[in-house]
């Protein structure tokens, strides 16, 4: 995502549709995991997930669904445009997401879903 002019400004946004899109569980787990890493996260404002999310998630089926926006400055270099410093703390972050909601699935009553 661009950077967002907010006060203070997020660097990670989690988009659930307002919790259409996922259990409120799934949300909860990655902003923990986000914060705990050192980041400014927001949920749903101003990327409340977009089109994937809101056609696949489906949580009264077990399904849910998230989008994770990033903050480009994050992990591209400061003209945006190649990769930067960051690029390696950014992708241990998503895999330290997608470990810690594979351990919620596996402890809850979710059903696994793959698309």
């Amino acid at each position: 995502m661009p950077p967002l002019m907010t006060d203070p400004p997020a660097d990670i946004v989690i988009g659930d549709r307002f919790g259409r899109s996922a259990d409120a569980r799934m949300a909860e787990v990655t902003r923990a995991i986000c914060e705990s890493a050192g980041f400014r996260v927001a949920l749903n404002t101003p990327y409340p997930g977009g089109y994937l999310i809101e056609r696949h998630g489906r949580p009264v089926h077990n399904i849910h669904a998230l989008q994770l926006e990033v903050d480009r400055r994050l992990y591209l270099d400061d003209a945006l445009t190649e990769p930067g410093y960051g690029l390696e703390k950014i992708q241990a972050l998503i895999l330290s997401v997608a470990r810690g909601l594979a351990a919620e699935i596996r402890s809850s009553n979710y059903a696994e879903a793959a698309e």
